[in-house]
Parts: structure tokens; C-alpha cells; sequence
């Protein structure tokens, strides 16, 4: 939890790039309340700094040299547990196994390397708000390589299929798909507001936080599965 309201949001920038440091602590310096902004350019610099000031938020590169930025946040949820900082990865290409290891990794957002400051602000109220925000081409990255299969197999996704009813089940099974719930309203020939119920029951029942951890559940269980390992190219 942020608790950095009345002096300041307190971030840690683990980047490697000078030039991009100074870019991110030019931006956050806008942000409402102030920020007191720390910068590291390694990852051992950036574990060894987070443990000792307790940033709010840490914005770290995922190709963080030594160790990788996926690393510096396990490290951080299991050294700091209740006290790790909201951690919000940022990369530009990533392969499939990056982008699956960061929402292993609980990270709380992936957020591209190229968009401009406005997406950096969406991502920390996201979240703030116990969300888990994706960047536009990460999202589609995601749910480019999900397969729909055509029934539920293995003891996990019978556990699964008896835990939600049968409409939520396939409101599930259509969030693996990587559909908006607008698109699966019209599949199922719902209302849009009765697909949002039924995602809520979902993610309640599920113990998620959202569509890209339901997703990932869906994975797991076998109802969906995804193709990892290889680089989704531009315009595949």
C-alpha cells in the first residue's frame, strides 16, 4: 500500500539508462502530492536501496543488469512481503516467458518502454487500486497466445468448472481468449453490464484480482493454454 501521500510518493527507478532515469524522474515530478524520487542502475543497487528506504513504488527496467528486473521484484516480495513496493516493470520487446514470469512474478504492471508519461500514471492508479495493468501491446502479446480448448480436462479445471456456474465458466473461458467484455456480451448474447457480474463472480471465486490473473489460472488449469518462449513479432 502507498503510504506515501502526505510527503511525497516515494519511487525507486532501477534503470540502466541515465537518459531514461531523468526522463521518468521528470515525469513523476508532476505527479499530484509531489514524489521523492531514488534512482539505482543495477539490480543489486536497486535491492540493496529498496531494502533500506522502503520506496512506495519501484519502477524497474526488466532487463535490469545483473539480475533482471523479474528477479529484483521476487527478491522484494519475499524480503519485504507486506512491505514490497508497488513494482511496475518496463521493457519494450519482450518475449512470451519475460511477460509470463513478470505476472508469475506478481508483478503490478508491465508497462512499455515507448509510450508516453500519461500511460505511467494510468499504470500506478491501476495499481493503487489492487490491479494488475498490462500495456496496450503486452495485453495483445498475452492474449495472442492463448488457445481455447474445446472442454475443460484434468482435476484442476474440474475443480474449476464445479467452483463457477455455467455461465461464468464460459465468460471464463472467452477471458482466456483475450475478449473484451463487450465482445463476449455479443457471443453469449448478453447485456454488457451482465458479463461484468459475471466476471466480478469470477474473480471472486477464483481469488483473483482480474482478467489477466484469470486468465493465467485458466492456463494453469488447462483450460486455456499459451505458447511461450518465442517473441511475438510486429504485424504476426
Amino acid at each position: 500500500m502507498i503510504n506515501g501521500e502526505k510527503q511525497g510518493l516515494r519511487v525507486l527507478i532501477a534503470e540502466p539508462e541515465g537518459f531514461t532515469r531523468a526522463g521518468l524522474r521528470h515525469c513523476l515530478e508532476t505527479w499530484p502530492g509531489g514524489a521523492q524520487v531514488s534512482e539505482a542502475a543495477d539490480s543489486e543497487q536497486a535491492v540493496a536501496l529498496a531494502e533500506r528506504s522502503r520506496p512506495d513504488v519501484l519502477i524497474c527496467d526488466i532487463d535490469l543488469m545483473p539480475h533482471g528486473g523479474i528477479d529484483v521484484v521476487m527478491h522484494l516480495r519475499d524480503t519485504l512481503r507486506a512491505e514490497a513496493p508497488i513494482a511496475l516493470l518496463l521493457g519494450r520487446r519482450l518475449t512470451n516467458d519475460q511477460l509470463m514470469a513478470a505476472l508469475a512474478a506478481r508483478a503490478d504492471g508491465i508497462v512499455d518502454k515507448s509510450a508516453p508519461p500519461e500511460v505511467l500514471f494510468a499504470a500506478l492508479n491501476a495499481a493503487r487500486q489492487g490491479n494488475v495493468f498490462l500495456s496496450s501491446p503486452f495485453t495483445t502479446q498475452l492474449f495472442k497466445n492463448f488457445i481455447l480448448l474445446p472442454a475443460a480436462t484434468g482435476d484442476a479445471a474440474a475443480k474449476i468448472a464445479a467452483a463457477l456456474t455455467k455461465r461464468e465458466f464460459a465468460v471464463l473461458c472467452l477471458i482466456a481468449q483475450g475478449m473484451s467484455n463487450l465482445e463476449i456480451a455479443s457471443r453469449l448474447n448478453l447485456a454488457e453490464a451482465t458479463v461484468k457480474s459475471y466476471s466480478s463472480h469470477v474473480f471472486e471465486k477464483l481469488g483473483v484480482r482480474g482478467r489477466v490473473q484469470a486468465a493465467l489460472v485458466a492456463v494453469g488449469a488447462g483450460i486455456a493454454s499459451a505458447a511461450l518462449g518465442h517473441p511475438v513479432l510486429a504485424g504476426t
